[in-house]
């Protein structure tokens, strides 16, 4: 296994692979692994965990999957909320309540999802090709 590939969770010691290098794991197992990145904001970790967690979303259902696996546990919803609205910079794309979009001087591709759990899932999704790739995930994509 790659180095690259892996961050050490500074408060626990235990090694999250969510990269290339990792097996591929079952889809809810991995949903509940990138659910969890936001318990690792505040580590230097964070926006590699973000970057790595990209290659999930490939899976066209993957996005509902996160959704619920983020309904078994609202903490995480209100701490992907949370942080969210304590980004200070732009472009970057924003979740508020059920309302997920981009934001670069003005609010774009927004989405407007059934709950908050599908508007985080949408918001993780747009911050890893973000973080990853620089892509803007659209309305369409």
């Amino acid at each position: 296994m790659r180095l690259a590939a892996c961050v050490q969770g500074c408060t626990r010691g235990r090694w999250y692979c969510l990269g290339e290098a990792s097996p591929i794991l079952d889809i809810a197992v991995s949903a509940a692994r990138v659910a969890s990145i936001v318990e690792h904001r505040s580590e230097p970790g964070f926006v590699l965990l973000l970057q790595l967690a990209d290659r999930h979303f490939c899976d066209a259902g993957f996005e509902d999957v996160l959704a619920d696996s983020l309904r078994d546990n609202v903490t995480l919803i209100e701490r992907w909320m949370t942080w969210s609205a304590d980004q200070r910079w732009t472009p970057s794309a924003y979740v508020e309540e059920t309302v997920a979009g981009w934001f670069d001087g003005a609010r774009q591709h927004v989405r407007v999802h059934p709950d908050r759990a599908a508007a985080v899932a949408d918001f993780i999704h747009r911050m890893a090709a973000w973080l990853s790739r620089r892509a803007v995930v659209t309305v369409d994509g």
